[in-house]
């Protein structure tokens, strides 16, 4: 999980080098995205020890879906499967596999004209894939996926409610037009920070079509609300940026919670989530 984490603070930093100006505080914010918390504080991963300079660059493909459907009790299920292959280096560091990420978001309507007694469930998690439960087709025109993941309210919490989500034969087929984005971008600021980063990015809308189950329950009896297949290519070096002492200053010496993990606290609590109007009324 924390090269997991990692990953999403590179590549955020990436599309905030996009935005084609960006102020080094920002790029610094995103950074401290991607650093391990703990108890005792802040945790800089190799890169920020590396005297200013680090090297980030990957390539990965993989393929989106989403799925919704009302089930038998009324409850209303929105799922989101992401699987890829990858392979990272980060300076003298490198990995390369292939895992899936499930996202499971369920709402019991109640009573249709009252949405304040609503209750909401969120549930996700990854793992990692063998070689032969997830392909990509030669130039993005299908994949292929079978996979058994375990969703929790919380999956490091050992403590949080957990399902087993079953994927079998999901397949992305009906590939549209290549998508094909490609571009550089350059960093400086005053305090000596030198940025560069490139990134090549190619995609195909898709129809995502198969099984998948949840508590017995069938998640995907139709054709997916949206799906893609993608693959991309990216590559970030700096020099000169000290991020980790930034972070530091700004967490403080026992930390400060991820705001990663505070967008999940927000969206998720297994069914304790009340609209804000609600409250003004209760």
């Amino acid at each position: 999980m924390k090269g997991i984490i990692v990953v999403l603070g590179a590549i955020l930093v990436l599309a905030l080098f996009a935005t084609g100006s960006v102020r080094g505080e920002d790029v610094r914010e995103g950074y401290c995205l991607g650093l391990e918390q703990s108890s005792a504080g802040v945790q800089p991963s190799a890169a920020a020890n590396a005297g200013g300079q680090s090297e980030f660059r990957g390539d990965e493909v993989g393929a989106n879906s989403s799925f919704f459907i009302t089930l038998a009790d009324g409850t209303e299920a929105h799922t989101f499967v992401s699987a890829s292959d990858f392979r990272f280096k980060e300076n003298r560091s490198s990995t390369a596999g292939s895992s899936i990420f499930v996202d499971l978001f369920l709402i019991d309507v109640g009573n249709p004209d009252d949405y304040c007694d609503d209750v909401f469930q969120y549930f996700y998690g990854f793992a990692d894939l063998a070689t032969d439960q997830f392909d990509v087709g030669r130039d993005l025109s299908s994949a292929n996926l079978n996979a058994m993941v375990e969703v929790c309210t919380d999956p490091f919490d050992p403590w949080s409610k957990c399902h087993e989500v079953k994927i079998s034969k999901l397949v992305w087929g009906e590939p549209g037009g290549l998508y094909h984005d490609w571009g550089s971008n350059h960093h400086r600021d005053d305090t000596g920070c030198r940025s560069d980063s490139s990134h090549n990015i190619k995609s195909r809308d898709a129809v995502a079509t198969g099984s998948i189950t949840f508590d017995g329950q069938q998640l995907a009896p139709g054709p997916s609300d949206w799906a893609s297949i993608y693959s991309s290519v990216f590559k970030d070096k700096s020099r000169g940026c000290f991020y980790a002492e930034y972070c530091q200053l700004e967490l403080g010496a026992v930390g400060r919670a991820n705001p990663l993990e505070l967008d999940r606290l927000s969206a998720r609590t297994a069914g304790t989530i009340v609209p804000a109007a609600c409250l003004e009324t209760r």
